[in-house]
């Protein structure tokens, strides 16, 4: 996906540091030598990342498909299980690992190659289905926190937002619309350096720069900030609501101390699901935003290394994402948790939610 869109705007050429500026012809002959350098001196200088980007990539996706294939088999392993709250912890964790198995090897493989030898339909697919589960992550995170002060802060009002099902297919139908912008423009381009080369690239219409600095700034919203804000602000309802609440009839010196240090136990883990999500997404939108609302939008753009590490760090969120989600649930049966070795003390009953 050279120049492809990606998460929050633009998906910068890590080793080509004119990214887009193609369309600009005043830098189109500045942009031919910088390539020329680059590929000249990559196989002396790329060596050692390639090696680093490879493990550390390779890592995500090995404790992704583990971990969220093992919270598939919690949720699913008995029909106790399966509700509606567990439903939509499994749906992300569905999501999370179709971006590891479908996209993440893709966005690796675009770091250590000079071609893009996935055809013109993985062009327009990659981006499109890459930004499609961010948005899943994102609006099926919000939607459990709104789910959970539901069910917690007024637990005797009549259930539900809605079905399951239904929320499932509006959480991917809406992620699908909003990420239509990332795959249309996108285009499969032959570039000429000191030898022939094929790229995928985003081509915006004119004006290209503000085209891009306007959709990057409204996937930032969409995808980030408001979904993130949603979220923080249910889960903090919820955590003041479980923190004051008393628990009803006469309990013991014991029973108080036990119920405070869970209520504590419960704050912890969720304040845990938000800051985990926001501290990994947060630098790679910030790069994207500062790098295209800059003044300076000439071929130094973009740091490819500094990209690259936070890409990483962002991907890195598929891997415990619906494990925290499950442990702030409490809600992994005994025969399910002996699949990690899991101690006694977390063979926690389902909820009835």
């Amino acid at each position: 996906m050279e120049g492809a869109s990606f998460a929050n705007g633009t998906w910068p050429s890590p080793e080509d540091p004119c990214g887009d500026a193609d369309q600009n012809a005043n830098l189109s002959a500045l942009c031919s030598l910088l390539r020329n350098l680059s590929l000249e001196a990559r196989p002396i200088l790329r060596q050692p990342r390639d090696l680093l980007v490879i493990l550390l990539y390779g890592l995500v996706v090995l404790v992704s498909v583990f971990g969220n294939t093992l919270v598939c088999h919690v949720v699913f392993c008995s029909r106790k299980m399966r509700t509606k709250t567990n439903v939509l912890i499994a749906n992300l964790a569905v999501s999370d690992l179709l971006m590891t198995t479908l996209t993440i090897p893709l966005s690796a493989s675009r770091f250590l190659l000079d071609n893009w030898p996935f055809g013109e339909a993985l062009c327009y697919l990659a981006p499109f289905l890459q930004v499609t589960f961010v948005y899943v992550s994102t609006l099926s995170m919000a939607w459990i926190a709104c789910d959970r002060y539901s069910v917690i802060v007024y637990p005797l009002r009549l259930r539900r937002l809605c079905p399951s099902h239904r929320a499932i297919a509006g959480i991917w139908t809406l992620a699908g619309v909003l990420s239509l912008p990332h795959a249309v423009f996108n285009r499969v381009v032959s570039l000429f350096t000191y030898r022939p080369l094929v790229r995928c690239q985003v081509q915006y219409p004119p004006p290209p720069a503000e085209f891009r600095k306007w959709l990057t700034l409204a996937t930032f919203l969409t995808q980030y900030a408001l979904p993130l804000t949603l979220t923080a602000l249910m889960y903090s309802r919820v955590s003041y609501a479980l923190w004051s609440r008393q628990a009803l009839g006469a309990l013991t010196r014991e029973q108080q101390a036990w119920h405070t240090r869970s209520k504590r136990k419960s704050l912890k883990m969720l304040v845990l699901v938000v800051s985990c999500f926001a501290v990994c997404w947060l630098p790679l939108n910030v790069y994207h935003l500062v790098a295209h609302f800059r003044a300076d939008d000439g071929p130094d753009r973009h740091n490819s290394s500094l990209f690259i590490f936070f890409h990483w760090l962002a991907m890195s969120s598929v891997c415990y994402n619906t494990v925290h989600l499950l442990l702030a649930e409490r809600q992994i049966p005994p025969g399910c948790a002996g699949l990690l070795r899991l101690p006694a003390a977390l063979h926690l009953s389902p909820t009835t939610t």
